[in-house]
C-alpha cells in the first residue's frame, strides 16, 4: 500500500510538472504572437504616419513653388518657363494634398483639419487663376492687387495648416 501511495504523489508531482511546464510554454508563446501582432500594428502606424508627414511637407513645398512661380509671372509675363513652373507646381500640389486629405486619421484635428484643408484649397485655386487672367490681361496692378489682397492671405492659411501638421 505503501507503495501505491508513493507512486500516486510521484504520477501527482509529474502530473503538476508537466502541466506548469505547458502552461508556461503557452503563456510564452502567447507574449511572442502579442509582441509579433504589436509589433506589425506599431510599424503600420509609423509607416502611415511617415507618409502623411512627407505628404504634408511636399504640399508645402509646392505651394512654395507655385507662390514664387506666380511671381515669376508678375515680373516678367512673358516668360513661358514661370507658367510651366506654375502649372507644374500646382499639378503636385493638388496630387499630393488630395492624398493629404485622404488621411484624416493620422493628422492632428482630424476630420476638422481635413475640412480647413478643403476648404482653404477650393478657394485657393480661383484667386490664382485672377492673378493670372490680369496678368494676360495686360493689368499687372491688378494682378498684384489680387496677389495681396485674396492670394497670399489665402496661402497664408494653407501654410499655417500644412505647419500645424509639420510641427505635430
Amino acid at each position: 500500500m505503501a507503495t501505491t501511495r508513493r507512486t500516486s504523489v510521484r504520477a501527482q508531482l509529474s502530473f503538476l510538472v508537466i502541466v506548469t511546464c505547458g502552461l508556461f510554454i503557452a503563456a510564452i508563446a502567447g507574449s511572442l504572437w502579442q509582441m509579433q501582432r504589436g509589433e506589425q500594428k506599431l510599424l503600420d502606424f509609423i509607416d502611415d504616419e511617415l507618409a502623411v508627414e512627407r505628404d504634408v511637407t511636399n504640399a508645402y513645398a509646392q505651394g512654395l513653388q507655385m507662390g514664387q512661380a506666380l511671381r515669376n509671372i508678375l515680373l516678367d509675363p512673358a516668360n513661358p518657363q514661370a507658367y510651366t513652373n506654375f502649372e507644374r507646381a500646382q499639378a503636385g500640389f493638388n496630387e499630393v494634398i488630395e492624398r493629404v486629405k485622404a488621411s484624416a486619421h493620422v493628422l492632428k484635428g482630424g476630420s476638422a483639419t481635413t475640412a480647413k484643408i478643403t476648404d482653404i484649397h477650393a478657394r485657393w485655386p480661383a484667386h490664382q487663376a485672377r492673378v493670372l487672367q490680369h496678368v494676360r490681361a495686360g493689368d499687372l496692378d491688378g494682378a498684384r492687387q489680387v496677389l495681396n489682397r485674396d492670394e497670399t492671405p489665402t496661402w497664408r492659411e494653407m501654410r499655417g495648416a500644412l505647419m500645424e501638421q509639420i510641427e505635430y
